[in-house]
């Protein structure tokens, strides 16, 4: 199967299929998504990465000691993912 963004773009091939996924509790119904890969090659007239933020609110933002507890976390989920430009709200 294969499917594409728009009538311009590139054919992508299908990989995978989900289940329904909810990240809205169990009562609404499950919305229909599609997960592109990081990298994409001549997709919507170009090339582009796609990136991810992650907003942290706590009164301890910008401190050294809470970016190694950060840091730490991440490492113990999967230790090759970088924190990478950590800035407080102001900064941004």
């Amino acid at each position: 199967m294969h499917i594409r963004s728009t009538p311009a773009d590139d054919w992508r091939e299908v990989i995978g299929v989900l289940a329904d996924l909810r990240d809205e509790g169990v009562d609404p119904k499950a919305p229909a998504i599609v997960y592109w890969p990081v990298w994409q090659k001549n997709f919507g007239g170009g090339n582009f990465i796609r990136s991810v933020a992650f907003i942290v609110q706590t009164p301890r933002a910008g401190s050294s000691t809470f970016r190694r507890e950060l840091e730490q976390a991440v490492a113990g989920v999967n230790p090759n993912l970088p924190v990478a430009d950590m800035k407080t709200l102001q900064s941004w």
